[in-house]
């Protein structure tokens, strides 16, 4: 039973495999007038003709890079400033253990609310720290999916 069932899914993917070489569910294979529009934009893109296929590709390449490194100073500055909120909560945290110790309650009740302040600044801006790295990425996943369209634009004009 089991090889059976091992033998249908390789059936099954040799079939997908074939198909997607032959180009069976290739999406550009569309009607002349989308051609035409496709060959047209892809002009537009390029410079209305000049031979800027180069360019447009390493224009590409830096912005991904540039993209890159965005993501990941910014990556940075949230481990920082969330190193900086930890310390910050710990100093406090110490300080309420010091005024506890030494029967200082008064203290010690100023130094959580203040604590309690502190802590809810700080994950509001661990909320806008993650919300900026994800619209970030979301920048960088909109460039790629625009480079891949321009390339497909690209392979149209060749064919």
């Amino acid at each position: 039973m089991k090889k059976r069932v091992w033998l249908i899914i390789g059936i099954i993917g040799i079939i997908v495999s074939v198909c997607m070489a032959t180009g069976v569910f290739a999406d550009d294979q569309g009607s002349e007038e989308g051609v035409t529009e496709t060959v047209t934009d892809a002009a537009t893109d390029a410079g209305a003709g000049t031979d800027s296929g180069t360019t447009l590709g390493t224009d590409w390449k830096e912005e991904f890079a540039s993209d890159k490194q965005a993501i990941k100073e910014q990556k940075e500055t949230i481990q920082q400033n969330a190193g900086a909120a930890k310390d910050e909560e710990q100093v406090l945290k110490d300080q309420i253990q010091a005024a506890v110790q030494n029967k200082d309650f008064e203290t010690a009740k100023q130094l959580k609310s203040q604590m309690k302040s502190t802590h809810q600044e700080n994950l509001q801006q661990r909320d806008a720290d993650k919300t900026a790295l994800q619209d970030a990425r979301q920048e960088m996943k909109d460039d790629r999916k625009a480079a891949r369209q321009a390339g497909k634009r690209k392979r149209t004009i060749q064919k």
